[in-house]
């Protein structure tokens, strides 16, 4: 028998939207979201406004003074992931009949692992946006609970009889017609989603083929984490229910699309328990035993008991009540919040361990030191750098050790810049600096002299450990200013450290845009010329 999508679309007990997250999905799209009026749509659901600030004031966050209301949270958590977290909340109070709880559990398990799956592989991306990756891996597999809930007792039957994901899909093409896939694409349209969501959510289980053309590189890029996604919470699954489980295929695609090698790929598996038993926290849920997995212990990696998943309706259904509030009264308190606000902003712009910027603000300065060299005529200068072998020694002498390096390292840097230069933390022991002058030289020589710098640190506690560090520098001239974007050159710099890594490391990778191309940059004689005894601070 074949059901017709409409039907399945039209269910009951379909998932659904209150009028509180519409409001706030059509908020968030907007080319310049209202933050005001994104506050007063949430403020109508004290439900959602509770769990906002649970969130906000979560060790996620790690802020110093306590948030208690919304108007000051919600420009902390910014429009994406406020608007993942409505959506999150309010979908997770749909639920299937009794006799197919099981199956709506295991759904919700795999959902929240291929939304951490994506918020990492966001990471690697310098264009992502970890909250947008987030929902669409959240999203997934929407289509199956709509199955689950409007042809409940044929589709838990199909569920059972499938071996493995590849027979499902056949076995929803021949009973329904469709797959999940398209249900969940016609659920993201129906909520009026953005169409990058949208289409990565239809398209997840496809064959990849990268020779064939895509609708830009940030689709592409999404796309291939949320089949990745997919793949990589089915394995979990299939561990946890003692079921033969090839992690290969898996290892390597994040080894040859996603820069991992075997080692970190197994490590990215004891990342994604760490950031799921966060966000179980977040929902009120108690994450259940480790999952073995290549002979590494893995605390609560999707081992969740079934009595806890069912708590990921978050205690409860979301109520849709509106609690009205006078509008004036409602912008007196914003006014006093807005204030509170920007104190709370500076405390998460600088990361607590080394006093970088964090990369929260990365691409938005990057943009404005763009637009101000081309006013002022100037020459700009992007560096991406790491310490060379820095896992290894973390891993020697142990954590403290590594901070302390950390600590100095960013030290280091900012004594061989200028006051008005940023330094940011882009992650672990990855940093980015930005500076500008008149003369292009000057920023290869900066960069030369912050890598002579590194190389001559050392550490009291340490004192016979010698530490060097990979750069790539992206120099850009006012006469190519018209064709860059700040996300190009992070991009570009990023790709110059790899060179230098590649080539063996304590070097600087440099490169001018020149026409748009990136082409090597001759600074042999430029390099010569720093001054042998510019020496750092000593510890």
């Amino acid at each position: 028998m074949t059901v017709s999508i409409q039907k399945i679309l039209l269910a009951d007990r379909l998932p659904t939207l209150p009028q509180v997250a519409l409001r706030v999905i059509e908020l968030a799209q907007q080319c310049e979201p209202d933050l005001d009026a994104l506050i007063l749509a949430i403020k109508a659901d004290p439900s959602i406004c509770s769990r906002m600030l649970v969130t906000v004031n979560s060790a996620m966050f790690g802020l110093k003074q306590r948030v208690s209301s919304i108007e000051v949270a919600v420009p902390i958590l910014g429009v994406n992931l406020v608007r993942t977290l409505v959506l999150g909340l309010s979908l997770s109070g749909c639920r299937a009949g009794a006799a197919q709880l099981r199956q709506a559990r295991r759904l919700w398990r795999c959902s929240v692992t291929q939304a951490v799956c994506a918020e990492l592989l966001a990471a690697k991306v310098a264009s992502a946006d970890p909250a947008v990756w987030f929902l669409a891996g959240l999203l997934l597999d929407i289509g199956r609970l709509a199955l689950l809930c409007g042809e409940s007792s044929s589709y838990a039957q199909l569920v059972d009889r499938c071996d493995d994901l590849e027979d499902l899909i056949r076995a929803e093409e021949q009973e329904f017609g469709c797959t999940h896939a398209i249900v969940s694409r016609e659920l993201c349209r129906k909520w009026a989603l953005d169409d990058l969501v949208t289409e990565a959510v239809a398209h997840h289980h496809d064959v990849v083929d990268h020779s064939e053309p895509t609708n830009g590189p940030v689709m592409a890029d999404l796309m291939d984490a949320m089949r990745l996604s997919s793949r990589i919470a089915d394995y979990l699954e299939r561990l946890r229910r003692g079921m033969d489980a090839d992690f290969q295929p898996i290892c390597e695609e994040l080894c040859q699309i996603w820069g991992h090698d075997p080692a970190s790929a197994v490590a990215m598996l004891v990342d994604i328990d760490e950031r799921v038993a966060e966000v179980a926290t977040m929902f009120g849920l108690d994450v259940g035993e480790a999952v073995s997995i290549d002979g590494l212990s893995i605390d609560g990696l999707v081992q969740q008991a079934e009595s806890a998943l069912l708590e990921l309706a978050v205690q409860g259904q979301i109520e849709a009540a509106v609690a009205a509030r006078r509008a004036e009264a409602a912008e007196q308190e914003l006014g006093r919040a807005k204030e509170e606000s920007q104190e709370l902003m500076k405390q998460v712009s600088f990361d607590p361990l080394t006093g970088a910027l964090t990369r929260r603000g990365l691409l938005e300065a990057l943009a404005d030191r763009i637009d101000e060299c081309q006013r002022r005529g100037r020459c700009l200068g992007v560096v991406f750098m790491d310490l060379d072998r820095f896992k290894s020694i973390n891993d020697t002498f142990g954590h403290k050790l590594g901070d302390e390096l950390l600590t100095r390292f960013v030290r280091v840097i900012q004594s061989s810049i200028r006051e008005e230069d940023e330094v940011f933390r882009y992650g672990g022991d990855e940093f980015v600096v930005t500076f500008s002058t008149t003369n292009e030289a000057i920023l290869a020589r900066m960069a030369e002299r912050i890598r002579r710098y590194v190389e001559k640190l050392r550490l009291n506690s340490h004192p016979d450990l010698a530490f060097t560090s990979s750069m790539g520098l992206v120099i850009v001239t006012p006469a190519d200013f018209h064709a860059v974007a700040a996300a190009r050159v992070l991009e570009e710099a990023d790709n110059a450290m790899y060179i230098a890594k590649k080539a063996g490391g304590n070097q600087v990778a440099m490169f001018r845009l020149s026409g748009g191309a990136m082409l090597p940059y001759d600074a042999a004689n430029i390099l010569a010329s720093v001054v042998a005894g510019d020496e750092p601070e000593s510890n």
